[in-house]
């Protein structure tokens, strides 16, 4: 089979064109397209579609518009002062060359709309209000899909080039809020830029190309974009139109009644149009063929040497898309002859190509046209002479055209990765339902007493600053309410103050606190001991079960059936007033949890339960409550405090797997030296495997449960969150491939608890597996994966953990890096709406 391919794409084919000897006519398997007749008919379709516009406008002056475009386009240096300003670097949403001051344009926008409003059958007055003939509106609109039509095929005609039919497929004359424009004035040319990429998987990005069409054409299709599709735009949203559709007439080219038009619609146009010119209704193929093969005619192309192509040659056969050889075995294999040298610069090239093949055809420029020495009107290739005028007039242009093009291409392409993207990340929320959860806040809660400051003041001491936050007055204060509490707080905001200054409060009952948090449990009976409070650790200590007023239960011995007849005993159950809940999000996900689900749901039945977290997702509540058994809501309360830290600067990066681990070493290097002597670095890893390779190349401990809170090295490897002190601040952090956005928000919660600047870095080089619909995915993988691809500001990304979002300059933060590289785009681009309204003010 392989050889039977080779064969065949060896095989020296036989041209479907073929030139009669005069070289006048063109057969295209074996139909004669006459060349000098095709040609006189280009100029008899500009005269059809000129009066086509004529009839559109309704008797509204428009001639001086056009006057005021042919100012701006006069080939020649001394007019440069003329020539329309287009800022090929904005990519504000809706810009365009009509939308700058200086080109006097934006006056006349509204010229059709409100003369056709006034002055037309279109619209009529019925008892003061304004009606619309839909009829006579419909053959308005239809008139201008003629005119489209029409300039769709001057275009393709004129302009040198033959496009394939996605090329200029939703073609925009303005920027849109996710897509930039196509057409550009460079040099006083109007000049459409498109990118061909059929074969991007093989080749990378695709060429771009630019293209001018005749300034005869260029006249009209500014002036139906500038001013029909203007008008079209409100009169369609006017007669009902989709907002999608008749928004299009504010940025696209080719529209036909509100849709754009796609290549089965252009490759129709093309053989109307031919069958009168032509008398072949060729279409987008054959057509590409035919004019591949004028053009070259027309820049002089010879059967004389085969071997050494000239650089105009060249750049016409890539203006089609296809390389010299391919020009050859399809196009009637033909060279021009040698040549004057042009401009290396590739715009300048299409440009130089475009205008001979509009002298050709005789639709070049009057200023350049009396320039030129006069031809034979049937003659089929240009004077020498022609070409080097054409070649004069473009060489003093064409200094910053490359430069000016590099910068259109280079933002396309970043518009394009940041759209990719972001459809990535709200593709995948989309397969979830992402409703907000509701909130559980109850507005009818008591207000703070002054006790409970008291309280706060009486375990603090010394220590108390007077300051106190509302969320943490409302958690103290609720220690004595009746309601089921959600106390959420962001770290290090003193969630734990809710169970040590409950014996204040209620100084003669009883409260239990469960925590799998072990190692910190010896810190808070210590704690006990400074304050003077009577209570101690379950399993650890005698507790007096008269006196007692506070209970440390660890995880592991909260589900044991000795603490269940403890707790249930005729002597403790009467006193107990309040249970907490630590780390109240791993009910869910804790096995350890499980185990107490018996002993949380009885106690639940008697005393109401606090629950505490600084990452419980508030889609999670409803399952917690389901666990629990807990069904009355109005015996439900959240309090709740955004959980952002400003002092934290969240980094993500992608790299590639190979290149993590080297990535992680490089990162500890530079962080390290940054470090004060007490402070310390973690690196998160997401497997025991991968924590033992990295512990081994960079030669730091691995983190376990069952070590000391206490850091003694600069970093250490963990896979999990460790426990300890603020008097050890952790400053950095490195988070290999996180899994899900809760275990991510913990590990980073250690970071910056003494308030100092600190910084995480998110390291990942693949994303976290997405969970099935009938996973209820608690750990919040999904939230995972749009803050590893979001472009937007990180902390955004974090609204999963939060009832609100606020990004890092809404409170003075830290930068996170994608803000960082948001800031280096002014704010008028970085803005994403719709630049026009739906109907203007005398509709």
């Amino acid at each position: 089979m392989h050889l039977l391919s080779s064969m065949d794409m060896n095989q020296r084919g036989i041209s479907r064109l073929s030139w009669s000897t005069d070289r006048h006519t063109l057969s295209i398997d074996g139909f004669p397209v006459h060349i000098p007749s095709f040609i006189r008919n280009l100029a008899k379709t500009l005269s059809t579609v000129t009066d086509q516009v004529t009839k559109l406008f309704r008797n509204c002056p428009f001639q001086d518009i056009l006057t005021h475009i042919d100012q701006a386009m006069i080939p020649d240096s001394s007019s440069r002062p003329r020539w329309f300003i287009d800022r090929m670097s904005s990519s504000r949403p809706g810009y365009s060359f009509l939308e700058e001051e200086e080109n006097g344009f934006k006056k006349f926008r509204p010229r059709l709309l409100q003369f056709l409003v006034q002055n037309s059958e279109i619209f009529i007055q019925i008892e003061g209000k304004l009606v619309l003939n839909r009829k006579r509106a419909d053959e308005w609109f239809s008139e201008l899909n003629h005119v489209v039509e029409g300039l769709y095929y001057l275009i393709m005609t004129t302009w040198g080039g033959g496009p394939r039919g996605t090329e200029i497929a939703y073609l925009q004359y303005a920027n849109r809020h996710n897509s930039l424009r196509n057409a550009f004035f460079i040099n006083g040319f109007y000049t459409i830029v498109t990118e061909y990429s059929k074969t991007q998987s093989i080749k990378g990005p695709g060429q771009v190309l630019a293209r001018t069409p005749a300034y005869q054409v260029n006249r009209l299709l500014i002036l139906i974009f500038g001013v029909a599709h203007y008008a079209a735009g409100f009169i369609g949203c006017f007669m009902g139109m989709e907002k999608v559709n008749c928004s299009r007439y504010f940025y696209e080219v080719f529209v036909r009644s509100g849709r754009p038009m796609k290549s089965r619609d252009f490759s129709k146009v093309l053989g109307d149009f031919n069958t009168v010119n032509a008398g072949v209704g060729l279409q987008l193929t054959d057509f590409r063929q035919v004019m591949s093969c004028l053009l070259l005619s027309a820049t002089y192309s010879s059967f004389d040497d085969l071997e050494n192509e000239d650089p105009e040659v060249i750049d016409a056969h890539k203006s089609f898309n296809h390389s010299v050889a391919v020009g050859r075995a399809h196009y009637g294999r033909e060279q021009v002859a040698k040549a004057t040298n042009l401009a290396p610069d590739a715009v300048a090239l299409m440009q130089q190509v475009c205008l001979r093949w509009q002298a050709f055809i005789r639709l070049i420029h009057p200023i350049l046209q009396s320039k030129i020495p006069s031809s034979n009107e049937d003659a089929v290739t240009n004077p020498k002479a022609t070409n080097s005028q054409i070649e004069s007039l473009l060489r003093s242009f064409a200094g910053n055209i490359s430069e000016r093009l590099d910068s259109f291409e280079l933002r396309q392409n970043k518009y394009l990765s940041q759209m990719f993207q972001s459809f990535t990340a709200q593709l995948t929320e989309k397969m979830y339902d992402n409703n907000t959860p509701r909130s559980y806040q109850n507005l009818h809660r008591a207000p703070v007493h002054s006790d409970a400051v008291q309280a706060l003041k009486s375990a603090l001491r010394r220590r108390f600053d007077g300051q106190i936050s509302k969320e943490q007055a409302e958690l103290l204060n609720s220690v004595g309410s009746l309601q089921h509490v959600f106390g959420v707080l962001e770290p290090g905001a003193g969630k734990s103050l809710a169970f040590l200054c409950a014996p204040f409060l209620l100084p003669h009952r009883l409260f239990f606190v469960v925590t799998p948090r072990i190692s910190l449990i010896s810190d808070w009976k210590n704690y006990l001991i400074e304050l003077g409070i009577q209570g101690g650790v379950y399993g650890q200590d005698e507790l007096d079960p008269s006196g007692v007023r506070l209970v440390f239960v660890p995880i592991h011995i909260a589900g044991t059936e000795p603490f269940y007849r403890w707790v249930t005993s005729e002597s403790i159950k009467d006193r107990v007033s309040r249970l907490f809940i630590d780390e109240a999000h791993c009910i869910l996900t804790d096995g350890r949890f499980h185990q107490c689900l018996k002993l949380f749901r009885l106690i639940a039945t008697r005393v109401p339960v606090t629950f505490l977290s600084s990452s419980l997702m508030p889609r999670t509540i409803p399952d917690i409550l389901t666990e629990m058994k807990i069904s009355d809501l109005s015996f439900v309360d959240e309090i709740r405090r955004y959980t952002g830290r400003p002092n934290l600067k969240l980094i993500v990066e992608r790299q590639p797997e190979p290149r993590i681990l080297d990535r992680i070493e490089s990162l500890v290097q530079e962080t390290t030296a940054k470090m004060k002597m007490e402070e310390h670095g973690i690196i998160y890893a997401h497997t025991m495997d991968q924590a033992r390779f990295i512990s081994s190349r960079l030669g730091c401990p691995i983190y376990s449960s069952n070590s000391e809170h206490e850091i003694e090295h600069r970093w250490m490897v963990s896979t999990e969150v460790p426990e300890w002190r603020v008097g050890s601040p952790v400053r950095f952090s490195i988070h290999a491939n996180p899994q899900n956005v809760a275990n991510w928000f913990r590990e980073t919660a250690v970071l910056g608890r003494d308030g100092l600047p600190s910084t995480s870095y998110t390291i990942w080089s693949q994303l976290p597996s997405v969970p099935l619909a009938s996973d209820p995915d608690y750990g919040g993988k999904k939230e995972m994966i749009s803050l590893l691809q979001t472009p937007e500001c990180i902390r955004l990304a974090c609204a999963s953990l939060d009832r609100v979002a606020y990004s890092c300059n809404t409170f003075g933060g830290e930068l996170c890096s994608n803000c960082e590289q948001i800031t280096e785009t002014p704010y008028h681009l970085s803005i994403q709406k719709y630049h026009q309204p739906l109907a203007p003010s005398y509709l």
